[in-house]
């Protein structure tokens, strides 16, 4: 064999397995056919956040009346707000590539066919091929945005063509309210444009906290973001470099005008060209499936991360990764079901963990406001609340909700408490910094 282990990817997954594996001992190779980082350093997670961050700040200074300053002029120039971003994320590239170098990772550039269960088949841009082989391979090819063929256009993009535009667009609509829609919403509608979201489902979020989802979705609304649920997308027309998508909103027939349509209905995992032939490997919902310890339906071949389906998460990846490398190497065969926080970045940002309400039986919700949170109303920042769900007999802590400043890092410590089984009043009765916004979990 040339490797101990291949790993197909270099996304969260493929980087954490390929030095995982490398630590242990083991001699790596990590494929990948594009860039290093995968979707979410370079389409993703990363870009995204680099360029709400500008967002934010003009967002926030066209507010700065009421802490008394005054800004006049105020503008922005959207092709340096592009500009960083690609500098952010070639930066980490190349802070990925160190990595997997000094952990002795070899990395190869290339399409890769699997041949039979210790097999693959490089082809490079060159043109040349060739066959590796190793005692375990690991796929962690990701996902791709879902296309939709009836909308497409020349003005139909998803949130990867939609990243480094030159300008933003002014009346776009977004098809879908999960996290992309709605980053992207928020992106857009800070720097001025004029955003509809369509969402077919009753609320947006439609997978988190309904309460959460209806306070997210009034506070938009009053950011100027037009939200559309209950809305159904028909067909869509392009004409004279318009867009027109009709809808059906609950019942209501009505057309929506648009200089661009962006598909945010999900991901699809990436498959094409990976198997040979004469390789079959069973798939659930057009995702691998796998057992337990992260192995598919051929032997020595294991997958994780994004291919095998939700929760599709970059940390999540991470995670799944390494327990993979855990079975193939140190005959770890059972994992704990971890708790994971999900969250999306517009403002006010949201972040969830854990159970939802009445999900479980014998719950309680406890819920306390930022507006009487003393951090929250100095910086002018006190929207939103969080929500706790608990065990009504023995008050140990199965899930939390944020809406809120910050909501993306408040998650973590109530991620570190469901992990540990605390109960509420181990929360409370935890010294918090004051002034701070966590000083909110000790009001619960």
């Amino acid at each position: 064999m040339d490797y101990d282990l291949i790993v197909i990817g270099s996304g969260p997954a493929g980087v954490e397995a390929s030095i995982k594996a490398s630590r242990l001992g083991k001699k790596v190779l990590c494929v990948e056919k594009n860039k290093l980082g995968g979707t979410c350093l370079n389409f993703g997670c990363i870009p995204t956040k680099a360029l709400i961050k500008p967002a934010e700040l003009f967002f926030e200074i066209k507010k700065s009346e009421e802490f008394g300053i005054s800004v006049e002029k105020l503008t922005f120039d959207y092709k340096k707000i592009v500009a960083r971003a690609k500098e952010v994320v070639a930066k980490l590239g190349k802070s990925v590539e160190f990595t997997l170098k000094k952990s002795k990772v070899a990395v190869e550039f290339a399409h890769c066919k699997i041949l039979d269960s210790n097999t693959v088949f490089l082809t490079y841009d060159s043109g040349e091929t060739k066959k590796v082989s190793a005692e375990k391979i690991l796929i962690t090819t990701g996902s791709n945005a879902v296309k939709i063929k009836a909308f497409d256009s020349p003005k139909t993009y998803t949130s990867k063509e939609s990243l480094f535009f030159d300008e933003i667009p002014k009346t776009p609509v977004i098809l879908g309210a999960g996290a992309i829609g709605l980053e992207f919403a928020y992106l857009w509608n800070s720097l001025g444009a004029n955003v509809t979201v369509v969402e077919m489902q009753d609320n947006i979020l439609p997978t988190g906290d309904a309460q959460i989802s209806k306070a997210l979705a009034r506070s938009l609304g009053k950011q100027g973001i037009s939200i559309k649920t209950s809305t159904k997308a028909l067909s869509l027309r392009y004409e004279n470099e318009k867009v027109f998508l009709d809808i059906d909103e609950k019942g209501k027939l009505s057309t929506l005008e648009s200089d661009c349509l962006l598909l945010a209905v999900g991901v699809r995992p990436e498959l094409s060209g990976l198997f040979d032939e004469n390789l079959k490997i069973e798939q659930e919902n057009s995702f691998i499936k796998v057992d337990s310890t992260y192995k598919t339906s051929i032997d020595n071949i294991y997958a994780a991360g994004d291919i095998i389906g939700a929760p599709m998460l970059a940390h999540i990846a991470s995670h799944e990764a390494s327990q993979a490398v855990q079975a193939m190497f140190e005959n770890k065969t059972s994992f704990d079901k971890k708790p994971y926080p999900a969250c999306v970045y517009c403002h006010p940002q949201v972040a969830s963990v854990g159970a939802k309400e009445n999900e479980l039986p014998n719950t309680k919700s406890s819920i306390v406001q930022f507006f009487a949170n003393g951090k929250a109303l100095a910086s002018g920042d006190n929207e939103g609340f969080v929500k706790i769900i608990s065990d009504t007999n023995t008050n140990i802590i199965l899930g939390a909700h944020i809406i809120g400043a910050n909501a993306s890092e408040l998650i973590a410590e109530c991620t570190l408490a469901i992990e540990n089984k605390l109960t509420l009043s181990d929360l409370t009765n935890t010294i918090h910094a004051h002034p701070s916004l966590s000083e909110v979990f000790v009001s619960l």
